[in-house]
């Protein structure tokens, strides 16, 4: 079984990235590639590894990579100018996949893979708990989501979707070992992740957060750290005319929630750099989005317990089949709840360490790319043609 995996990098990864990296510029697509994978952003090599021990090939292309794309349209094509679509569409020709994973909104692009590479035969789709207004899921054969909403809504709609927990790569621990240089315990409690100020987004993650900051010293990794208020005002007075809803009060009260956040705010980490520095914190708190309001689904989970730290997130009413909440997790229900679980954990370090190590090894065990690589080959052969 042979899977192509279409998706994007963040832009401000890919920068970063590239910055960090300066000598990969000039490098090869194979050395850029594997350099890529290793950092491990998003499914980084996990699903390519456990796959290739199933006996099937996983191949991710990354649609707007510039950097990487050319340097394979260099080496395959030529000097002459490809679009990112038509290098994207040479390289997943000569892969020949028979299922197609796509994840992205270009339907032309994938119009024309479906017409010129005969070899597929299943197009998934892919939806976070947030579903884009402008995506046509009905584009797919079939919708993978991390999130059950979604799964739920989609199969209402007479769209065939199927849910899939993200996963964690044991090899990631080796590879931050290399880099934290024995600096354990360096936060008390960090938050990584968006802040959305959009509907279905993170406003609640907002009013929570800003509870967090005036109670404890969270330090918060965000893209949205160098926010512009008077550009975050116009977001706001541009929402509040109609395309999210949040009505002029609530922005008020946003803008306060922002203004404090912004005094715990750093700049954006990613891949290794992220999972580093979720090893170096003791408590790594989690929110979902507003458009998960019912089931626990995020990557955080996965990432944070998998990396070593103790993970405080939101309940949800299926958290206990994927951890043990009070044991392998800590949960709140509210912002008084999670403010006091807060501080037990800081207070009490050994009950803070072993739910860690607790949570680690359940992730060890149930949660890793090999578990999901199982799960998807069973959901691609009950479903490709």
């Amino acid at each position: 079984m042979k899977i192509a995996y279409l998706t994007t990098l963040y832009p401000e990864y890919a920068e970063k990235f590239y910055r960090q990296h300066p000598n990969l510029r000039k490098a090869s697509h194979k050395e850029q590639k594997a350099a890529l994978n290793y950092d491990h952003f998003t499914f980084g090599d996990g699903y390519q590894i456990a796959l290739k021990n199933a006996g099937s090939s996983f191949e991710t292309f990354f649609l707007n990579a510039t950097i990487l794309q050319t340097a394979w349209a260099n080496e395959k094509i030529g000097p002459n100018k490809q679009s990112l679509e038509k290098i994207a569409l040479a390289q997943i020709k000569e892969f020949k996949p028979d299922v197609l994973w796509f994840d992205d909104h270009h339907y032309n692009l994938l119009d024309t893979l479906r017409k010129e590479i005969p070899s597929i035969r299943l197009v998934m789709g892919y939806s976070g708990s947030a579903m884009f207004k402008n995506a046509n899921y009905k584009n797919f054969d079939l919708v993978i989501s991390c999130a059950q909403e979604v799964v739920d809504y989609l199969n209402s709609q007479n769209i065939k979707a199927v849910q899939l927990h993200h996963g964690f790569n044991p090899d990631i621990l080796s590879r931050i070992n290399k880099i934290t240089n024995d600096q354990k315990h360096l936060y008390d409690i960090i938050f990584i992740g968006q802040l959305l100020l959009n509907k279905d987004f993170h406003l609640n993650r907002h009013e929570i957060l800003s509870a967090l900051v005036k109670s404890s010293n969270i330090t918060i990794f965000t893209t949205n750290s160098g926010i512009n208020p008077l550009d975050l005002a116009k977001i706001l007075r541009n929402q509040a005319l109609g395309k999210t809803g949040i009505s002029l009060r609530e922005i008020s009260f946003k803008l306060q929630d922002y203004f404090t956040i912004k005094r715990s705010c750093r700049p954006p980490i990613f891949a290794l750099e992220a999972y580093k520095t979720i090893q170096q914190s003791k408590i790594t708190f989690n929110i979902h989005a507003d458009s998960s309001p019912r089931f626990a689904s995020n990557a955080r989970l996965f990432e944070i317990t998998g990396a070593g730290s103790c993970l405080l997130t939101d309940w949800k009413k299926n958290i206990n089949d994927l951890f043990v909440d009070g044991k392998e997790c800590v949960t709140y229900r509210n912002t008084n709840e999670l403010l006091d679980k807060l501080k037990w954990l800081l207070n009490d370090t050994r009950a803070l360490h072993e739910i860690a190590l607790a949570g680690q090894k359940k992730t060890l065990e149930l949660h890793t790319f090999t578990r999901r690589a199982e799960d998807l080959l069973k959901i691609i052969s009950n479903n490709i043609k």
